[in-house]
């Protein structure tokens, strides 16, 4: 008898504490700001973090940069910081514009996170050809010390998987810095893998992220995970 309420004891404790645990579960949204790999800074994600913690999101801005602009270096250390939350037991969404759109998605096409909220994605980097000074012209990967097969395995669009996390992708269709092309055709391969990816088209927005949008990207978070 003392051996069956021991028992009983033991799995109602066990139930309290798995309760208990899923009850501290949450989900973290890191925010992965832009710059162009080699510039940028994580306090311009500053507003967007103040603007989803007061809808009820939990938010932090992270910092992963390094001056050379090496991507690989750069994935490291966010994913270093996502696996971190991920043993606290939290979920964590990445929120990435630019450069740090990149680097979400490119987690997030392995399922590395739970989900990606990302604006004006460079998703095809070999492909990509920026317009600066009213000049198209490929990006000199070699000054960020990158070989052709680093810029390949560093694409998003080259790194999807049927692990893939939902993804929500915002593109303005005004954007020369990062042509809509990039953003849309990385839908349409992954929409194909992961059926939770939507995107949304920007009308008349340059390589900018415009707060009225904002709200859009909460919702489809909190939908989401």
């Amino acid at each position: 008898m003392k051996r069956r309420i021991l028992g009983i004891i033991t799995v109602a404790t066990a139930v309290t504490l798995l309760s208990a645990g899923i009850a501290q579960a949450r989900t973290v949204v890191l925010l992965v700001h832009g710059g162009g790999w080699a510039g940028g800074n994580p306090e311009t994600m500053n507003s967007l973090r103040d603007d989803l913690q007061a809808r009820g999101v939990s938010a932090k801005t992270i910092t992963y940069k390094v001056d050379s602009g090496h991507i690989p270096t750069e994935l490291s250390n966010v994913r270093r910081t996502v696996r971190t939350e991920k043993r606290k037991g939290n979920r964590v969404v990445l929120y990435g514009t630019s450069a740090g759109a990149q680097l979400s998605a490119a987690l997030a096409a392995r399922g590395e996170a739970d989900g990606a909220v990302i604006v004006c994605p460079p998703t095809d980097l070999p492909a990509w050809q920026p317009e600066f000074n009213g000049a198209r012209s490929a990006f000199d990967w070699a000054s960020f010390g990158m070989t052709d097969q680093e810029v390949y395995s560093m694409s998003p669009i080259n790194r999807l998987t049927k692990k893939a996390a939902p993804t929500l992708i915002l593109h303005g269709d005004a954007d020369a810095v990062v042509p809509i092309e990039q953003g849309r055709d990385y839908y349409r391969k992954a929409r194909d893998i992961q059926k939770d990816t939507k995107f949304i088209t920007m009308p008349g927005v340059r390589h900018e992220y415009p707060s009225e949008y904002w709200p859009r990207a909460t919702a489809w978070i909190k939908n989401r995970v």
